[in-house]
């Protein structure tokens, strides 16, 4: 149709290409207040995704990043990480911003930020 609901010619085709992102993960843990042992980043796991990047903030400042497949996170319905794999210099009453970047060859899609501080435990 025209401009004004009148049939028209047809336009000239144009091809576009469908890319298969894959979801957004779901940050579960860290959040809030935590203790420093036996932490681990925890997401939900995602279909179509080759790795994941685990990225941490402190003051804006990335210091940590670690790049992981669903096989290393033991990946099934959720992803676990490690706080120390590798090992990153923690700070404790110290504010943390993370997030999960779901990649395949296709692009990647960032989950949310999350917040967290590790806390000493006596």
């Amino acid at each position: 149709f025209d401009g004004v609901d009148r049939y028209s010619g047809w336009t000239a085709a144009v091809r576009f290409t469908a890319t298969n992102l894959p979801a957004m993960p779901a940050l579960i843990a860290p959040v809030g207040d935590v203790p420093v042992d036996g932490q681990s980043f925890i997401w939900t796991a995602t279909a179509q995704t080759d790795s994941y990047k685990v990225v941490v903030k402190r003051d804006g400042v990335t210091v940590y990043t670690a790049v992981v497949t669903p096989a290393q996170a033991a990946c099934s319905s959720i992803c676990v990480w490690p706080l120390g794999s590798p090992p990153a210099p923690w700070l404790t009453n110290t504010l943390y911003k993370w997030h999960v970047a779901a990649q395949n060859a296709e692009g990647k899609v960032k989950s949310t930020k999350s917040v967290f501080t590790l806390v000493a435990t006596p």
